[in-house]
């Protein structure tokens, strides 16, 4: 008899087929095994576990609480959970702990843990989710009693388990299988590409690669009909069945040429006012605050990087990175040696420069003004890549990432210890804790690296748009 565990319910919930391949034929996978990123996340889970851990000694009834608790059903349901308290012999109360901020999106979690614990013959009473508080703010040694919150969702998870019953039923049925039907999956029919499952392209080879997922924010009921009308090359879609927002993707696809507004990039361009400041920060975040005035998840600009541009062609660049937490005043405080009180401020999904702009200034309110001016003279560049310039290169997508290489193709992240954001979060985090010289060194010029060719790469971008109004 195979085992269910709440793990393997989640991936069949997800895509069942991808689930299948995974377990009978990993080696159609592509490789890869847990990036430092996705290590970070689990210690960030540890990381809580432990403060609940720390909190629950001080709970009157402590001494009925269990963690890491195995129950198992006849049929094969098996769940492990992070902790319960033991009501009686027969009875006990559920405790999922998570480390985000919200109940939301666990639901189902304990809804398995739940049909699971009262199929092996143990009643449950409560069901909470343990999380953290958002609101919370650190000063000094952590209050447990302030970073957490036990939710109860006893009532939402009872709500819930009749309509997740058939679902386990058909999971436990589906593990079973020997042969399954390999021609597709059910991510055929989600919007964006994202979601694909990792067996996306061994399911789906029919899949063309400019296809209706490289249409910018296409929604499922969209993706249906064209999928159950066959209709999946980009080529085969007509105008009047997009978006405003596709029209551009549609367009580039259908010519083989980018689809460019030169109205809309003249005006872009001549509202700039010089010197240009394009900037651009690296953060770290985590459940459980690592320094004083921040809150759980709280984005904190540990690196950023400036590069300047003048009227007659000058560049600049100044950078500064945190070694250790706690420095956001110095990192603030060297921003504003950066950046003068004339000339625009340019990045690249400009809300998260304005976010950390926002935060830094209510935290020093001595620079508050400072950083309100920055947000108030700060353009996003990636704007003109929604409808202004579009290259079916891009692959419907707006990231740097995939504008960069095909309008600079002499820069690229590829090859870099870091290429992305989250990469750079569990790069910071490592070389804050690194104690031999030499590593963390090395850490620390890979992340001034990184941040750099992000500026840079703006730059170049912003060069060649200048280049297409002048041809």
């Amino acid at each position: 008899m195979s085992k269910l565990i709440k793990s393997d319910f989640l991936e069949i919930m997800a895509c069942k087929e991808s689930f299948w391949i995974s377990r009978n034929k990993p080696e159609l996978l592509p490789k890869g095994g847990l990036d430092d990123f996705s290590l970070m996340l689990i210690k960030d889970g540890a990381d809580v576990e432990k403060c609940v851990r720390t909190w629950v000694r001080a709970w009157d009834d402590f001494e009925d609480i269990r963690f890491q608790v195995t129950f198992g059903s006849p049929e094969g349901l098996e769940v492990r959970t992070d902790m319960i308290r033991q009501v009686d012999d027969c009875t006990v109360d559920i405790f999922e702990i998570k480390s985000s901020s919200s109940p939301k999106g666990h639901l189902v979690d304990v809804a398995f843990q739940t049909v699971a614990i009262e199929r092996s013959g143990v009643s449950v009473n409560q069901i909470h989710i343990i999380h953290v508080d958002s609101a919370y703010t650190r000063s000094g040694e952590l209050e447990m009693e302030r970073l957490l919150v036990a939710a109860d969702v006893t009532e939402d998870v009872r709500e819930l388990i009749p309509k997740l019953q058939p679902e386990i039923e058909a999971a436990l049925n589906w593990i079973g299988q020997t042969t399954i039907d390999e021609a597709g999956c059910e991510c055929r029919y989600k919007g964006s590409m994202p979601t694909r499952c990792a067996a996306f392209e061994y399911l789906n080879p029919d899949i063309p690669e400019l296809s209706i997922y490289n249409l910018p924010n296409i929604r499922t009921g969209r993706v249906r009909g064209f999928v159950e009308e066959d209709r999946l090359d980009l080529q085969d879609i007509t105008e009047d069945e997009v978006t405003s927002s596709m029209l551009p993707v549609l367009r580039a696809a259908q010519s083989g040429k980018p689809e460019i507004n030169l109205s809309g990039v003249r005006r872009f361009l001549e509202a700039l006012e010089f010197p240009l400041f394009f900037y651009d920060y690296e953060t770290f975040k985590s459940a459980v605050p690592i320094m004083d005035g921040v809150s759980p998840h709280e984005q904190i600009p540990v690196q950023v990087s400036v590069h300047r541009l003048d009227s007659n062609g000058t560049l600049d660049h100044a950078e500064f990175l945190a070694d250790a937490p706690g420095q956001r005043r110095e990192l603030a405080l060297a921003l504003r040696e950066f950046i003068e009180d004339e000339g625009t401020c340019i990045s690249w999904h400009k809300s998260f420069e304005i976010g950390c702009n926002k935060r830094l200034g209510a935290a020093f309110p001595e620079l508050k003004d400072f950083m309100l001016s920055i947000n108030a003279r700060t353009v996003d560049l990636r704007d003109v890549f929604k409808l202004d310039y579009v290259d079916i290169g891009f692959k419907g997508s707006t990231s740097i990432k995939d504008v960069l290489p095909v309008l600079c193709p002499q820069l690229s992240y590829k090859g870099m210890a870091i290429g992305s954001g989250g990469t750079a979060m569990a790069a910071w985090l490592l070389m804050t804790r690194e104690t031999d010289p030499d590593k963390k060194a090395l850490k620390r010029d890979e992340l001034l690296q990184y941040c750099k060719l992000d500026t840079f790469a703006m730059v170049e971008i912003y060069r060649f748009l200048v280049g297409i109004l002048n041809r």
